[in-house]
């Protein structure tokens, strides 16, 4: 991958190795190389779970969060929540704005008050029956209309409606179409709040690079076209995930992908990757596989249903692609 790819805004260090030493010079300069890139990023979402489990985040905690990202300086946050822990219960199917909002709200008031853009969403449907329901879509927009509009975030300038609509393990299980009409489905609804599509606009497709459910027309290509053809006035921003392994990286076909997906996004518009880690599950990564079970093997904080993931929420640092 080029340098050039991935220079900062402001400043791009220029490495140049000696052919004759092991040593690395480095030179700074102000000539802006790349005016599209966004900048680094996290997953943050809003330990809603915590509340409804009792499980209360103490303010010295609070205090070490803010602290760590006031260090990394993001330049946006991918929030999502679990609306069954947050505007929907479960035991009696009301819609409750306010249910377990406190660290929701204590989030989005450190981006507001930073200056980072947030891509806020949802991972899935209060209940997986729910998935087409316009009762769900109301109640969401709703719950967005009300964060944005009446407790004034407007750090969220984009939506996502799911996560990984691609994916055998969402609600959609891989369903472009199903996926295309909620979405249209969600901006009818956000139109009727007054100015609430001035300030947001859609993420997608959220799509998983290098993967393809079965169940699914097309991989993550077919997304991104597909999502660039059919929404793309709606799509304010567009986002996918990567995992990939260390082989698939230093073959130099990631950077491959990557310029393809990059290729399909339309004009003016940016991509970001919603979420980003290494994952070693592939035959080429074999060693490296088992070096990661050996170290996560007993340890008391990698107990998780995700043990190849070798970045893990709510730090799972996201990069902008470039131009």
């Amino acid at each position: 991958m080029k340098i050039t790819n991935l220079a900062v805004l402001c400043a791009a260090a220029v490495f140049a190795l000696c052919s004759c030493s092991d040593s690395i010079e480095v030179s700074v300069t102000d000539n802006v190389i790349n005016p599209d890139y966004i900048g680094n990023g996290v997953e943050w979402d809003p330990y809603d779970e915590a509340l409804s489990w009792g499980s209360e985040i103490s303010e010295e905690d609070w205090q070490t969060i803010f602290e760590r990202l006031d260090f990394m300086q993001p330049q946006y946050v991918r929030c999502m929540i679990n609306s069954p822990f947050s505007y929907y219960d479960p035991e009696t199917g009301k819609y409750d704005r306010e249910r377990n909002a406190e660290y929701l709200l204590k989030l989005l008031g450190y981006c507001q008050d930073n200056g980072i853009m947030v891509v806020y969403g949802e991972y899935n449907p209060p209940k997986w029956s729910m998935k087409d329901s316009m009762e769900w879509v109301r109640m969401s927009v709703s719950h967005l209309n009300w964060l944005v509009m009446e407790k004034g975030f407007d750090c969220i300038r984009h939506f996502i409606i799911f996560n990984e609509p691609d994916g055998n393990w969402a609600s959609t299980n891989g369903d472009y179409k199903l996926w295309k009409k909620m979405a249209e489905l969600f901006v009818s609804e956000m139109q009727k709040y007054e100015g609430l599509t001035d300030k947001v606009s859609l993420a997608g497709p959220d799509a998983v690079l290098n993967y393809r459910n079965p169940a699914s027309e097309f991989g993550t290509e077919g997304w991104v076209a597909n999502a660039a053809a059919d929404l793309d006035g709606h799509i304010g921003l567009y986002d996918i995930h990567a995992y990939p392994g260390q082989h698939y990286v230093r073959s130099g076909k990631f950077a491959e992908d990557m310029q393809k997906i990059r290729a399909l996004v339309p004009e003016g518009k940016q991509i970001i990757f919603g979420e980003a880690g290494y994952k070693y599950h592939n035959p080429e990564d074999a060693a490296l596989q088992a070096e990661y079970d050996r170290r996560v093997e007993g340890h008391p904080f990698t107990k998780g249903s995700d043990l190849y993931t070798t970045i893990s929420m709510p730090w799972t640092c996201l990069f902008s692609l470039w131009k």
